[in-house]
């Protein structure tokens, strides 16, 4: 009975279509057959709760031992779900407790929710920014490094002009007559010798030295020393341009 009066009370229809029925076969639809879905009654501005579906439904059970136990019970639940409390007759989900309690504490939820997203932002911010230095710290990394061969190469350069030429210092030569071509031919044989490990180095001396020989017109001591050169840097490319430096 109190069942009825709740549904009656919610959409203003008996749970069970009943009207112009004989007495035995509106017994028989209240007995056997289930109430009219809410759904179907429900007449109000908002959407109907789960919830009250739910306590509707219990208190209409055909089982006494399904339906709430007494009417102290029924208004139990019915407090429960005034209060945003969870309501005994459905089962005590994880997210569902986790509804509840963010319908209870509106407020506290909404300064956490506020919260994790600035917290979120904040995260995402710190992370961009670190990616960014740690782009800038390669890059300065990058120049150093580059700055740090440059230099290393200008010294190699230096060493290796300082002993092409030393041999052609009087104190050196020991009153011999040191000509340029002697000069060239020594130094194309230290770049070969000294400068293995060096392979920047020994690139550019070879492209000096074998332009030195060109102009010269020294193409044969030329030629190797080119295409040497050009194998360094280009190994692919070395073999077609050979031809080309005796033109």
């Amino acid at each position: 009975m109190l069942g009825v009066i709740l549904y009656e009370l919610l959409t203003g229809k008996l749970p069970y279509e009943v009207q112009g029925r004989s007495l035995p076969e509106a017994v028989r639809i209240i007995a056997e057959d289930r109430p009219t879905p809410l759904t179907r009654t429900w007449s109000g501005t908002k959407k109907l709760d789960a919830d009250v579906g739910t306590i509707a439904y219990k208190a209409l059970e055909k089982e006494p031992a399904r339906r709430y136990q007494s009417a102290v019970a029924l208004a139990e639940d019915v407090q429960r779900f005034l209060s945003d409390q969870p309501i005994l007759a459905r089962p005590p989900s994880a997210l569902y407790q986790l509804r509840k309690l963010i319908a209870r504490h509106r407020y506290a939820a909404g300064v956490i929710a506020s919260a994790f997203v600035l917290l979120a932002a904040f995260a995402v911010t710190m992370a961009v920014q670190a990616n960014r230095i740690a782009d800038e710290r390669d890059r300065a990394n990058a120049e150093r490094d580059r700055a740090n061969q440059e230099a290393s190469t200008a010294k190699q350069v230096s060493d290796f002009l300082v002993g092409l030429f030393q041999v052609s210092d009087p104190s050196e030569a020991r009153g011999n007559t040191i000509t340029a071509r002697e000069i060239l031919d020594q130094g194309a044989e230290k770049i070969e010798r000294e400068l293995k490990d060096q392979p920047v180095t020994q690139a550019r001396w070879m492209l000096v030295m074998g332009n030195v020989y060109r102009s010269l017109g020294l193409f044969d001591r030329a030629a190797p020393l080119l295409k040497g050169s050009l194998a360094i840097k280009e190994p692919r490319s070395a073999t077609t341009a050979s031809s080309s430096w005796r033109h």
